[in-house]
This record gives C-alpha cells, structure tokens and sequence, in this order.
C-alpha cells in the first residue's frame, strides 16, 4: 500500500479560519487519501517536520515550501480595500509580492470578481484561480451559531444580537502604520457619544452589541475595551474564542444586524441576507491612506451609511424593523461577490485540492520523464562528440557541438568536451580558460576538474595540475574516474 501524502494547514487565528473549517469537515474518501493536520503559526516556527510535507494550504501567505511541493492558497476574505501592490503604504517590493503569488499551484476564489481584484493586488494567472467559495461561510448557516453564542453571552437570552465589527487601522504588529483617521475616543469613531442614549436605545430595541475588533488590533485597543465596556458593549475576543475551540463564524451567523466600515466580513455576511449598516466615519482619510479596490463605496457598501450616534440608532432600528430596507441593494451586491450561496464550500474546496494535486503530480511526473528522455538523448550525442574526437573527425566533433548548444544550451558535460576540442585543435589558452569559467559555474562537476588537470600536465604546470586532480578525485561519484584521478596524483607526487 502506497504511503498517504502528507497535508499542512496553517490557521492565524480563530477570527475566519478557512483552514479551521476545511480541517472540520474532511470528507472520508480525503481522510483514506492524505496525512492531515492543522497548525497554527506558532507551531510552524518550532516544528521539526514542517518541511516533511508535500502539500501546503495558507490563509495568509505564511509559508511556501519547494518548487517539488504542493501550495494552495484560500486567502481570508473577499478584498475591498487596497493589498500588496495596491496599498498605499505597503512596504514589500513588488517582486517579492510576485514570487509568492506567482508560485501557488492553486488560489481559492469567491467569483469571476474576486479573481480580477485579487489579481490586481498580486498578479498571479487567471489559471491558478478555482471558483469554490470559502469553507468558513458554510459556518454562517448554522444552525446552532445562536446556542454558541449563548455559551459566551448568557444575557442575549431573548435579545437580538447586533455585530459590531470594523476593520482594523492599528496593530500591534505594525503600530507605526496608521490607516485612516478614526478617532478612538468612543469605540464607533463619532465626534460625539452619550452612553445613556446608548442604553436606552438598547433597552427599547431589545438589544445588544456585539463588538468584535480584528485580531490585528485586539492587543492594541486592550485598555480601551475595559473602558468601552461602560456603554453596554459585550466584547468577543480571539482569546475567548480559543478558550472554547471555536472560530468567530460559527457565532457570525446568529447575527441579526451587522455593522461595519470597512471589513470586508460584510461581503461573507450577505450569504444571509440579512440587514448591514456602514459607519465610515473616516471614509476620505482611509482611501487616502490604504484605499479601495473598487469604487463608489456608496454603491459596494450594500446598506446605510451612519456618521453620527443619532443616524446609527436610527438606522440600526430602521433595519431590524423593516426587512426591505437596502434589500435590492443587498442583493446586487451579493450577485457580483458569489458565485455560490449554499453551504458546500468546503466540499468544493476538497475536491479542488484533490484534482489539484492528481493533476500537478502527473504534469511533474510527465516533465520528469520528458526530463529524463531529454537526457538519455543529449548523453547519447555527447558520446558520439567524443567517439569523433578520438576519431581524430575534430572539424565534425566541433561542427555537433554547435548544434549540440543550439538545441540544449551548454551543460557541465558538453563544457567539458568542448574544453578537451579547444586543446586538441591547439587552442590551450582557450582550452584553459573555458574550462576554469566552467569549473566556476559547475564547481562540483569532477570531469571539468580533470580535464583542467590533464591540460595542465600536458603544457608542464605539474602544480596546477595536482591541484585539480585532487578536486577530481574528491568530487568524483564514477568509480572510473576516481581511480583516474588517484592515479594521476600519485604520479605527480
């Protein structure tokens, strides 16, 4: 029985995990195929057998191994702002964006859409994308997100839970990078803020928020939160939800109201069909200082746009009263970001893997005996260079050399003869110095060693030609032309 390849996910955190989800729900005829596990970060850094591995499947770009492995990225979320090559102030030289991207044998993709945004941040090729839909979007139709929740806010008992997630601008990973101009004095970013209002307009709706900052900016915002807590704000934090092994959409989807800015959570959220309010209180600043793939945000952002706390109570009320409201628009929206609505992601997603790693697997096992055909012939050529040389045919050995690198370039092997060509037509120096510029490129290769050796000897420099006798007999692997080389050393000596 064939060894099981081995499969390495990586999760960041516990705030979207696709890996997460695709590791809960592997289907039996994967579990019989592959050796699966799922890592987080920090076990990637001090794991001995990372390497071990012949299929890789990132959220964040964390790790791409060997031209000789696998590598599938799901990437974490459909993109609305500005990435990469399309962040204002992102810092990693376009190359370095490109050599990862460029490298993935497989990008999972939301849409036709997400494949042309994402591609505009990247450049990878529009055959590296498969339409699949994301595996952590199943979780949002759930049906038990309610009783999850519940685990971690008892008091929602017989209340509407409204969501409260905006994009991240800070973090403790990057602190000097600052996006936007929101100001932090309340968690909502308004000039003004009365908590007493607040509450009031919870208690009246039935109410209560939900606030869940990225991970990126939890550690950041720590002291705030405490403060924030005042208003009646229930906080969800990457920690809590490691505590109970659980990813944030597997609560998402018991979410009557979400609001935002700038996350594109929304767009995963839409599945739903169920009421988004927007509160880009720094809407000018952020596309000054990150930006937007797509614009006009009015028309991307499928809800109403709050600025005020007054405007967003409003608002908020409005949406969870009137189930019409931005319904169209919603709709529109969710058209163009998915080219699928159900909860089968994570099946499409394996079955995309699977087909993806048969068809890699045979396309490098058809190089490889391309590679190997290509070999036997050029060793087959090589071999009649060096029966026209000891033939003394050196007009016709030199004339199969020429076609020889027209067709295939020059190897190590070829260099070799051609040094020993040069030396018999009485071109020494010539002989000399192309083979020294070969043993440079191929410093292994043991017969350019020894052809510079027996040169060497042959015009009296008995010190050089020691010398790369010695290298020869070290690096040779032929048993031949190691005892050729011994001999010749114990000659010299």
């Amino acid at each position: 029985m064939s060894q099981k390849l081995k499969i390495t996910m990586f999760k960041t955190a516990n705030s979207g995990s696709n890996t997460y989800f695709l590791n809960q729900n592997i289907p039996n005829d994967i579990k019989t195929k592959y050796n699966i596990r799922l890592i987080t970060n920090e076990d990637a850094e001090r794991d001995p057998h990372l390497h071990d591995s012949d299929i890789y499947i990132n959220t964040h770009g964390q790790y791409m191994s060997s031209e000789e492995k696998i590598n599938i990225e799901l990437w974490h979320g459909f993109p609305l702002k500005g990435m990469a090559k399309m962040d204002i102030q992102e810092t990693a030289s376009s190359e370095k964006i490109h050599h990862y991207w460029s490298q993935l044998d497989k990008i999972m993709s939301y849409s036709p859409l997400y494949n042309t945004l994402m591609n505009a941040c990247n450049g990878a090729r529009i055959t590296q994308y498969s339409i699949t839909g994301m595996p952590r979007n199943d979780a949002l139709f759930n049906a038990d997100s309610r009783d999850k929740l519940l685990k971690f806010f008892p008091e929602l008992k017989d209340h509407k839970a409204a969501f409260f997630m905006p994009t991240f601008r800070r973090s403790v990973i990057t602190p000097k990078k600052l996006e936007g101009g929101k100001d932090f004095h309340n968690i909502f970013g308004f000039e003004s803020f009365d908590k007493h209002s607040f509450q009031s307009f919870l208690t009246k709706n039935n109410l209560k928020f939900i606030v869940k900052l990225h991970p990126f900016e939890e550690a950041f915002y720590k002291q705030d939160i405490e403060e924030w807590k005042k208003y009646g704000l229930l906080f969800l934090t990457d920690e809590m939800l490691k505590r109970h092994a659980l990813d944030l959409y597997e609560l998402l989807g018991a979410a009557d109201l979400l609001i935002t800015d700038y996350s594109s959570v929304y767009f995963d959220y839409l599945l739903l069909d169920r009421p988004i309010l927007f509160l880009p209180v720094d809407l000018q600043e952020y596309q000054q200082t990150r930006g937007f793939l797509i614009d006009p945000y009015d028309f991307w952002a499928p809800g109403p746009k709050a600025l005020t706390q007054d405007e967003m109570q409003q608002e908020a009320a409005k949406l969870l009263g009137e189930k019409s409201y931005f319904e169209q628009e919603r709709e529109t929206i969710k058209k163009m970001v998915h080219s699928f609505t159900d909860n089968k992601s994570t099946e499409r997603v394996w079955k995309e893997i699977d087909k993806t790693v048969s068809e890699v697997f045979q396309q490098r096992r058809e190089e490889q005996n391309k590679k190997a055909e290509m070999e036997e012939l050029q060793g087959k050529v090589r071999d009649q260079i060096s029966k026209y040389i000891e033939q003394g045919s050196l007009e016709l050995a030199e004339q199969t050399i020429k076609e020889y690198e027209q067709s295939s370039g020059t190897d190590a092997p070829i260099l070799s003869i051609k040094g020993i060509l040069y030396f018999l037509q009485g071109k020494t120096d010539a002989a000399i110095d192309l083979l020294t510029a070969g043993h440079r490129l191929y410093d292994k290769d043991a017969h350019i060693m020894f052809n510079l050796g027996y040169i060497y000897q042959s015009v009296g420099n008995l010190n050089s030609a020691s010398h790369y006798y010695t290298l020869a007999m070290k690096n040779s692997t032929e048993p031949e032309l190691l005892e050729a080389a011994r001999q010749q050393v114990a000659q010299l000596s």
